[in-house]
């Protein structure tokens, strides 16, 4: 599945630097830049009630940005980062958390690829990348050290856990759609 991915991607990378005439190459504007805000709800599943959908998610801000330079209409190429501040509560057990990212990314526009001569100001694009997270975390339990039983009859010691400069590699994958305003 990997290596059909990777043929498929280079496919559409190829095909976008070559397959697009010298005007349209013209006609476009390179650069484009997104800043982003919003509520995220994490819950975190410590001990997820049933039927409850996000029972001890609470909302926190996030942001981030984007700066990305299209090389094609069909192929661009980008950077971003992220802000995440994590937070679940189920009252004996509280989850806080916060991160930070920075990605580089590659989007393929998959309706110009495919399409090569349409005008539609809409674009379906594909974005697969790699980046590096750092975060702080902490996870209280008033019953650190006791045996709990979670809904399931299932026992586990209970313990709280701090961690301090926390780092992981990322792998953001993502499909946007977007309508442009402009010409």
């Amino acid at each position: 599945m990997k290596k059909i991915l990777v043929i498929f991607l280079s496919f559409l990378s190829i095909y976008g630097l070559n397959a697009q005439d010298q005007k349209e190459k013209k006609d476009f504007s390179h650069w484009s830049m997104t800043l982003e805000a919003g509520l995220n709800r994490f819950d975190g599943d410590v001990i997820q009630p049933y039927n409850d959908l996000t029972p001890n998610a609470m909302n926190k801000i996030s942001f981030g940005g984007s700066i990305e330079y299209t090389l094609t209409p069909v192929w661009s190429m980008g950077a971003a980062y992220y802000y995440l501040p994590l937070r679940a509560d189920i009252g004996k057990i509280d989850y806080s958390g916060k991160m930070q990212s920075v990605d580089y990314f590659n989007s393929f526009n998959l309706i110009k690829a495919f399409y090569k001569k349409s005008r539609s100001k809409w674009g379906l694009w594909f974005n697969a990348g790699v980046g590096y997270s750092w975060y702080n975390s902490l996870y209280y339990t008033a019953a650190a050290g006791t045996r709990v039983y979670d809904g399931h009859h299932n026992a586990y010691l209970d313990f709280n856990d701090t961690i301090k400069d926390g780092r992981v590699w990322d792998f953001p994958i993502g499909i946007l759609l977007e309508y442009i305003f402009t010409k």
